[in-house]
């Protein structure tokens, strides 16, 4: 026997593997921090290094500048490894990436709608009623959905219960009615046993009478 069944709504489409390549503002970023970099190592210039040592700056300064420029080219390894690792331990460019990819669909989805449709609220600007609701709601449900499972189980129970008492309370009245009945009989029985033996009675009364 064939059912007809509604088929389930399709799932949305998988999202598209994001890019590692840097994009727009991954590539701001590290351009920002190559400009820090260089802002701060250019702090460190020769004169200034070569002031932080002036014993051996007035008797070798062609090989402090030497060590200067070692100091300098190592630290600027150092702080370019460091944040290349910053950037792969925490996946920087992909949640970068994710979010140029969120941006220019909001976009196209803005074009889209028209200059006259109407902008939603950006979350930061929600009142604090509807962002409480919003956080509350899905535990309220849960315990909606909770206590409406434990109803129900109470019902239950309690439909189970009924059903014994109604059980219970039908075989009390049968008994009683068994009873009552066996009384009746009993009854009937000693009201035939009593005029039975009055009879008897008056009719011995009477033969002594006669005989007198």
């Amino acid at each position: 026997m064939s059912h007809n069944r509604t088929s389930a709504s399709p799932s949305p489409p998988p999202r598209p593997p994001v890019s590692v390549t840097p994009g727009p503002r991954a590539q701001a970023l590290q351009k920002i921090f190559n400009s820090a970099l260089k802002a701060t190592l250019k702090t460190v210039s020769n004169d200034n290094f070569l002031s932080c040592f002036p014993t051996p700056a007035s008797a070798v300064p062609a090989a402090l500048s030497g060590l200067h420029r070692d100091f300098v080219d190592r630290l600027n390894e150092v702080c370019k490894s460091e944040f290349e690792s910053l950037l792969q331990e925490r996946g920087v460019i992909r949640n970068l990436n994710e979010l140029d990819a969120l941006v220019e669909v909001a976009e196209r989805r803005r074009k889209k709608a028209g200059e006259g449709a109407t902008i939603p609220i950006p979350p930061h600007m929600l009142p604090p009623s509807s962002i409480l609701t919003a956080h509350v709601a899905p535990f309220v449900q849960d315990q909606t959905k909770a206590l409406g499972q434990a109803l129900s189980d109470v019902q239950e129970r309690n439909e189970v219960l009924t059903t014994e008492v109604t059980s219970q309370r039908d075989e009390i009245e049968a008994l009683i009615a068994g009873l009552e009945s066996k009384t009746t009989k009993v009854d009937d029985v000693v009201n035939e046993w009593k005029a039975s033996d009055v009879h008897g009675i008056s009719d011995e009364l009477g033969s002594l009478i006669g005989a007198s």
